[in-house]
């Protein structure tokens, strides 16, 4: 024999002048269960989201240093100098400064240094708090994991 269901007992709503009386919804127990649940993640899921998004920025910083550097040595070439050459000092995305080092640029040398802008993400970027990019290629960076800086 078939099972029959008892349709009468389910909850329609105003469908047939029913009420919703007795249907069962979710308890305080089973909602705060969810909540937590959702918090625990996002305290995992944001700081990591945010680590993210830095390292992204710092592609920014890096391109940037590659960039003047390929204009330090045009000048180079063509003044056989880097004294006087232009420098763009901010980066395209707002998040870095560009500067030369103390006492840079010489006649035989430059270096370049990206720092982050105070009061965007980076600024808070404790892992790299500069870049930097000499004449020779070396990169060097400021921070307390300079690995994964470049």
């Amino acid at each position: 024999t078939m099972a029959r269901c008892d349709v009468s007992r389910q909850p329609t709503g105003s469908q047939g002048g029913k009420s919703l009386a007795g249907f069962k919804g979710f308890t305080l127990i089973e909602l705060m269960i969810t909540v937590a649940i959702v918090a625990l993640l996002a305290t995992i899921a944001v700081p990591s989201y945010l680590n993210s998004v830095r390292k992204s920025k710092r592609a920014e910083a890096k391109s940037c240093l590659l960039t003047a550097a390929q204009v330090e040595e045009r000048y180079y070439y063509q003044n056989n100098t880097y004294v006087g050459a232009p420098i763009v000092t901010a980066c395209p995305g707002g998040n870095y400064n560009l500067a030369y080092a103390a006492g840079e640029p010489t006649a035989t040398t430059f270096k370049l240094t990206a720092s982050p802008i105070a009061g965007t993400s980076q600024a808070n970027d404790a892992y790299c708090t500069s870049l930097s990019l000499d004449q020779k290629g070396a990169k060097t960076a400021a921070g307390s994991d300079q690995a994964q800086c470049w």
